[in-house]
């Protein structure tokens, strides 16, 4: 009814669906399930032919997060599992790294919600403070940029996501 082009992503987004359910991960964190991620990712870009199938899944998957509350709390686990280790870094490495945060957040959120809550606050305490002083360096950089005659085409900072920051607080040891 759709075409023929709906239905070829429909049926690439199936089969995302099906090698997934194939593989089986119990998501353990051991070494062998590390490499087994690995390779699901792989067999995944590998085995569709239009690169929307991935967008239409990737989008699927955040879609499916914003409504994870009305499951079992074993069901949002294994979802938020699946979006850490196989979706997020998906989408980071086709480039949509944006996507890639918001999904680790969100799934970061029902993995481990005092954590979340935790860096949250401690995020949200610190942002505008922050904000201020990305501002007063961007203006200095700018001026001086502006004073050796350097054409500034475009200046842009970002804010870490969560699970992101929550990965570099861990690395570094810190509360």
């Amino acid at each position: 009814e759709f075409g023929k082009e709906v239905a070829n992503l429909v049926d690439g987004v199936s089969v995302i669906g099906r090698i997934q359910t194939k593989a089986r991960l119990n998501f353990a964190g051991s070494e062998n399930e590390r490499k087994n991620i690995l390779r699901l990712q792989k067999l995944i870009l590998s085995s569709i032919k239009d690169i929307r199938v991935i967008f239409i899944r990737l989008l699927d998957r955040k879609d499916n997060l914003k409504t994870l509350d009305v499951f079992p709390a074993k069901k949002q686990k294994r979802k938020a599992q699946e979006t850490l280790l196989i979706y997020a870094p998906l989408a980071k490495k086709i480039e949509m790294g944006k996507l890639g945060g918001e999904l680790e957040d969100m799934a970061f959120k029902y993995l481990y919600p005092e954590t979340y809550k935790q860096v949250k606050k401690v995020r949200d305490k610190n942002l505008p403070i922050a904000h201020s002083a990305i501002q007063l360096l961007e203006k200095t950089i700018m001026r001086k940029l502006k004073k050796a005659q350097i054409k500034v085409l475009k200046s842009d900072y970002r804010v870490k996501h969560l699970y992101s920051l929550y990965q570099k607080l861990k690395r570094h040891n810190m509360d």
